[in-house]
């Protein structure tokens, strides 16, 4: 993961979902959580899962960033909206995006379901800025 983080030792969750039948992020393959720190800045993240000794489904996997919403990673900013100040929680770290060729198998879950992720710019899509190593 490519991350950008305004404070110190931020956390996220890095989750693994098997495909579901209809293409869908399906079952988390970690059956506990697995917590990434995050330093100050510009990072490259890299999680190391060789202990885990996952294998990859036939239909294959997602991969996902999940914030953690604690006040330990949150930055304040009081914008004004409409006229008024208001005092926002910013999450860190962000999570740098990409833009691909490909508009296929991106998702975002929120409000407790799984929306298809199409962001479009000069036709490439938006996607999560990672890469997975395999091993044997």
């Amino acid at each position: 993961f490519f991350t950008k983080s305004k404070i110190n030792n931020a956390i996220f969750k890095f989750r693994i979902f098997k495909v579901a039948e209809n293409s869908m992020p399906g079952e988390d393959i970690l059956k506990n959580d697995l917590i990434v720190k995050v330093k100050e800045g510009k990072n490259f993240v890299t999680v190391n899962l060789e202990e885990l000794q996952i294998k990859i489904p036939k239909d294959g996997l997602y991969i996902a960033a999940e914030w953690i919403t604690l006040k330990t990673n949150a930055v304040v900013k009081t914008p004004k909206i409409e006229g008024v100040k208001q005092s926002l929680n910013f999450y860190q770290p962000h999570f740098c995006m990409e833009y691909k060729g490909s508009n296929l198998n991106k998702w975002i879950y929120t409000k407790g379901k799984w929306f298809p992720q199409y962001i479009q710019k000069n036709n490439q899509y938006w996607q999560l800025a990672a890469e997975i190593t395999l091993t044997d």
